[in-house]
C-alpha cells in the first residue's frame, strides 16, 4: 500500500470514528479535535487502562529536561528536532508522526496515553516501535513531561501545570 493510500485509508478512518464518536470536541468553547488527532493510537482494548495511568514523577525541571535529552536521542528521527512530525525518517512512514505544538493533540490524548503509546508501541500505525525495552518508565514519563512543555501546551485550557523554563 502506498504512503498516499494509507494516508487517505487513515484519515478516512478517523473521520468515521469521529463522525461515530459524536462530537469530537473536548468542550463547546474549544475547536473541533482534527479527525487524525481525534483516534487514538492506544488499541481499543486498552485505552481505558491507558487513560487511567498518572505520572508518578513530580513535575520539575530536571525530569522535564531529562524527557528532552531522551526525546532527541530515540524520539526526534521520526518527529523531529522541532517536535512537529517532520523528523529525517518522517517520509519514509506510512503514517505522519504526531506533531506536538498542536493544542488540539494535548487536549485530546491524556499524559497515560502518551506513555501507554511510547513504551508499548502503536500497532494501529506500524511505525511507532516499542520502547518500553529500552527505556525505563521514569524516563518515558519524563519524555511525557517534556512533550507537555512544548510552547502551544501552555495554553491549553485545564492546564494546571506551572512551566519549568528548559533551554
Amino acid at each position: 500500500m502506498s504512503r498516499l493510500t494509507y494516508t487517505l485509508t487513515y484519515t478516512m478512518l478517523a473521520a468515521v470514528a469521529a463522525t461515530l464518536l459524536g462530537s469530537a470536541t473536548v468542550s463547546a468553547a474549544q475547536p473541533p479535535i482534527p479527525a487524525d488527532i481525534a483516534v487514538p493510537r492506544v488499541p481499543p482494548e486498552h485505552l481505558a487502562e491507558a487513560r487511567a495511568l498518572q505520572n508518578p514523577l513530580r513535575f520539575t525541571a530536571a525530569a522535564v529536561l531529562r524527557g528532552k535529552r531522551a526525546y532527541l536521542s530515540f524520539c526526534s528521527s521520526c518527529h523531529g528536532k522541532g517536535e512537529e512530525g517532520k523528523g529525517p525518517r518522517s517520509k519514509a512512514l506510512k503514517a505522519a508522526p504526531r506533531n506536538f505544538h498542536l493544542p488540539e493533540f494535548h487536549r485530546a490524548r491524556t499524559d497515560g496515553e502518551l506513555y501507554w503509546v511510547i513504551k508499548y508501541g502503536s500497532r494501529l500505525t506500524k511505525d511507532m516501535p516499542a520502547w518500553g525495552r529500552r527505556l525505563t518508565d521514569e524516563t518515558i514519563w519524563s519524555i511525557v513531561f517534556f512533550l507537555r512543555t512544548l510552547p502551544t501546551y501552555e495554553g491549553v485550557k485545564g492546564s494546571d501545570k506551572k512551566l519549568p523554563m528548559v533551554n
